[in-house]
């Protein structure tokens, strides 16, 4: 007789499952850096083809489906559960505002250097002489 997930105890269900977990943390932690890449890209495209083959009705569906478990899930948080997430999504949108920040200012620097340097006239090797034949400040 085999023994089915169905015919399983709960302890004997959680033992089983907690091997698994334990199974592919091991595994992935003996993956690569490339490896891992190359796993992510594969389940990546893989979803990616999954969408693409489903109809707009199924799409209309699964969204549906998602957001009723989403609303059922907040009905059942406690007031603390709720307000502890809300803070934990509130710092993420701030990092990432501030990253998107970081960059604008940064790009901007760039932009700024690069200006500089292409207005300038003064010689690189000698400061006396300039590089434009016909300078402002000489005449």
């Amino acid at each position: 007789m085999m023994i089915t997930r169905i015919n399983m105890s709960p302890e004997e269900k959680e033992k089983r499952r907690q091997k698994a977990t334990d199974g592919m943390r091991t595994f992935r932690q003996a993956m690569s850096l490339k490896e891992i890449a190359k796993s992510r890209q594969k389940a990546t495209d893989g979803m990616r083809t999954f969408r693409q083959a489903m109809s707009p009705e199924e799409i209309a569906m699964l969204r549906e489906k998602e957001t009723h478990e989403r609303n059922r899930q907040r009905l059942a948080m406690s007031p603390e559960e709720k307000t502890k997430i809300t803070e934990k999504e509130t710092i993420a949108r701030k990092r990432r505002r501030h990253a998107m920040l970081k960059v604008k200012k940064n790009d901007a620097h760039c932009i700024k250097e690069a200006k500089k340097y292409l207005h300038r006239t003064q010689h690189s090797f000698n400061p006396h002489k300039h590089k434009s034949l016909v300078c402002v400040i000489c005449d």
